[in-house]
């Protein structure tokens, strides 16, 4: 280990010596804190002036100029780690070739196995049982069943489901393994699966076709739907799932199990009363809310996080809409009241996304990670800073845009070009549909390179010129293997590869990708995707 730390020591200053920048990079440091600092408390003030935003705009260009010289000299210190510990490996191994793992395939429940055991849970079973069968006069009723993993709540939402009243009970049973990866759709399309197996779907059938085969399959009969291993626990996920339900049946007596680790029960809650002495004042807000439902909704979420104090001022804020054509200024009251900067820089890079966009929970985190939002503090995402580009022809980029968004329509003869002027400013480049293989080579600067729903079959090697690169993610392609070059992304933070049907092996050297942090694979082909043995040393992982 001293050897090691030593070599890594002597690396980095001969890296230093080579740019002949040792004392400047020390000095670039220090002042991209106090710009970043600078705008920071800039931004907390809401400056109003043209000419201070001018030149507050410029510093952030500054700062984005100093910080991608920094990364650049951090991706070197990292390019020589790597390259030293691979010549000890190869000194110490004497040539012999990584062996590879396979990836264990996701564990999914089903309602036919039989449990050889089951003991201490009859009582629990019973009580269940008698609840499931009493009349209700809910049409829907929810049933968590909560516990860490292991205690039994599958095989005791087994027995249930395998019980003889239940069964004469209900007209219809659905058991559905949720897992991790589930969104709303997959989950009705796998409920429709469960209730009728001649609905074979194909996966581009709308939520809306999906929810009317559902709706004709139900019927008035009751149904009981087991939800096993439930992991989210965003309600508003829960809430928008229930209210489709509702629309399938209206029934009375229908019973949703879940079971789940998760320990925010209020998920599953009806929701709660306004205290007594906030109901007056919560009126008198909801009457200035110009009848929108969306705006009363967004107002009723921010009051939830903030006292009666704040409640008195969101009442007496001039940005109340005049009238209901006028939003705006409502929405503008969320906003200015989030906890702190880095909230607004978080909800404001929401922006790049195309309307109606599901954004996934875990993905959108990690895009904010890619852009350095959760480490460091330095200004927000402006309007003019991002660019959406979708089934348009013609379109001319702007300059000095950072986040750009395309989906290249299939009827075009060309797909959609980046010149190379507008291409060096990038730092995040979604891509959708038909593209170029190289679209991307000019993007030096880019952190973000999102290729999910393209026609895309492999990455070129030029792929290792983007030395900046945070995230990239190939999900929903035809991908069959990485580049070797692919392991010099040695920034690399995410990598996300979800239903790559064609994907066929990794790279040997995914280890030289020491910044991994989150590498996700999802396959629905059976055959074990072999992962190299020297992926356990990515120890950001």
């Amino acid at each position: 280990m001293f050897w090691w730390n030593l070599l890594l020591r002597l690396a980095a200053d001969e890296i230093a010596g080579v740019w002949g920048v040792k004392n400047e990079l020390a000095e670039l440091k220090n002042s991209l804190q106090k710009i970043q600092a600078y705008l920071h408390d800039a931004d907390k003030r809401q400056v109003e002036e043209e000419t201070v935003r001018l030149w507050l705009k410029n510093l952030g260009e500054v700062a984005n100029e100093v910080d991608n010289l920094l990364d650049e000299y951090n991706y070197e210190l990292l390019r020589r780690k790597v390259e030293i510990k691979d010549q000890m490996i190869r000194r110490n191994s004497g040539g012999i070739a990584d062996s590879a793992v396979s990836l264990p395939q996701a564990r999914e429940t089903d309602s036919l196995s039989v449990d050889p055991i089951f003991l201490g849970r009859d009582i629990d079973a019973y009580e269940i049982i008698n609840t499931l069968i009493k009349p209700s006069n809910e049409v829907i009723a929810v049933l968590p069943i909560y516990g860490m993993g292991g205690v039994g709540k599958t095989t005791l939402a087994r027995s249930i489901f395998q019980n003889q009243q239940i069964a004469q009970h209900f007209d219809a049973r659905i058991w559905v393994c949720v897992s991790e990866n589930f969104n709303e759709k997959m989950l009705f399309k796998r409920i429709l699966e469960n209730v009728s197996a001649d609905d074979a779907l194909h996966d581009e059938a709308s939520r809306e076709y999906i929810l009317k085969r559902l709706r004709d399959k139900l019927k008035d009969g009751r149904y009981l739907l087991v939800l096993d291993d439930w992991w989210n626990d965003k309600q508003s996920f829960w809430e928008d799932f229930k209210s489709s339900l509702l629309g399938v049946n209206s029934t009375k007596g229908n019973f949703i199990i879940v079971t789940t680790r998760s320990k925010e029960k209020r998920v599953f809650s009806e929701g709660e009363e306004v205290p007594g002495d906030l109901e007056t004042i919560g009126l008198q807000i909801a009457s200035k809310c110009g009848g929108l439902p969306l705006v009363a909704n967004i107002i009723g979420g921010t009051l939830k996080m903030i006292g009666k104090g704040n409640w008195i001022s969101v009442l007496g804020s001039k940005h109340f809409l005049n009238s209901k054509e006028d939003a705006n200024g409502v929405l503008k009251i969320s906003f200015d009241r989030l906890p702190s900067s880095l909230y607004k820089k978080c909800f404001a890079y929401c922006s790049i996304f195309c309307k109606d966009a599901e954004i996934e929970k875990e993905r959108l985190i990690q895009l904010w990670m890619a852009e350095g939002f959760l480490a460091k503090g330095d200004g927000n995402v402006s309007k003019e800073e991002t660019f959406n580009v979708e089934n348009r022809k013609g379109d001319i980029i702007p300059p000095q845009v950072k986040y750009l968004v395309m989906k290249s329509d299939v009827d075009q003869h060309e797909p959609a070009k980046i010149e190379k002027d507008v291409a060096v400013d990038l730092q995040a480049l979604l891509l959708a549909g038909e593209i170029h293989v190289d679209m991307f080579n000019d993007c030096k600067n880019l952190r973000i390179l999102e290729l999910q729903h393209t026609d895309i079959k492999e990455l070129t090697t030029s792929i290792a010129n983007l030395i900046h690169l945070r995230f990239l993610d190939v999900s929903f392609t035809k991908i069959r293997a990485f580049p070797k070059s692919i392991c010099k992304l040695y920034n690399l933070q995410t990598l996300r590869a979800i239903w790559c049907n064609n994907l066929e092996e990794l790279p040997r050297r995914l280890q030289n990708l020491v910044s991994l942090r989150h590498f996700i694979i999802v396959k629905r082909s059976s055959e074990a995707l072999q992962m190299p043995l020297e992926i356990r040393k990515l120890t950001c992982l």
